[in-house]
C-alpha cells in the first residue's frame, strides 16, 4: 500500500509527518505509530517523505516585495551593445540627440566606415 490513503484526514497525515521527521522520536516510534494507525511502515514512511518534500519546496524564499504589474525586461550589457549596433546600422547617430539640438550644440558627421558586427 502506498502513501495514497483516501480514508485517513490531513490532520493526521500532518501528525504522522511530524512524528516521523522528529530527529528526537525514540526507537521503535514508527513501529508502534504504523501499528496503532493500521499502516504498514512504508506508507509512514512515504507520507514522511512527501510531507518533507512539501515543507522543502513550500518554505523557499521567493521574491520580495509586491508582484510587478507589467512585465520587465532585464537589460544587460550585451542587449545595450546589440541595440547600439541595430541603431547605428539604420542610420541613427548618437550625437543627433534632441537635447542637443536644443542647446545649440552641432557636430560635424564624420564619415565612417560601416563594419557589420554582429553579438
Amino acid at each position: 500500500m502506498g502513501a495514497r490513503r483516501d480514508d485517513m484526514p490531513v490532520g493526521q497525515r500532518m501528525q504522522i509527518a511530524l512524528t516521523v521527521l522528529s530527529p528526537q522520536r525514540p526507537h521503535g516510534t514508527v513501529t508502534r505509530l504504523a501499528a496503532m494507525v493500521g499502516v504498514s511502515r512504508q506508507t509512514l514512511y512515504a507520507i514522511a517523505t512527501t510531507a518533507a518534500r512539501v515543507l522543502r519546496t513550500g518554505l523557499v524564499p521567493g521574491p520580495h516585495g509586491p508582484a510587478l504589474a507589467t512585465p520587465t525586461i532585464q537589460v544587460d550589457r550585451n542587449r545595450l551593445l546589440r541595440g547600439s549596433v541595430v541603431l547605428t546600422e539604420v542610420g541613427v547617430s548618437q550625437r543627433d540627440m534632441e537635447s542637443t539640438k536644443k542647446s545649440g550644440v552641432r557636430h560635424r558627421n564624420r564619415a565612417r566606415s560601416h563594419s557589420r558586427v554582429y553579438l
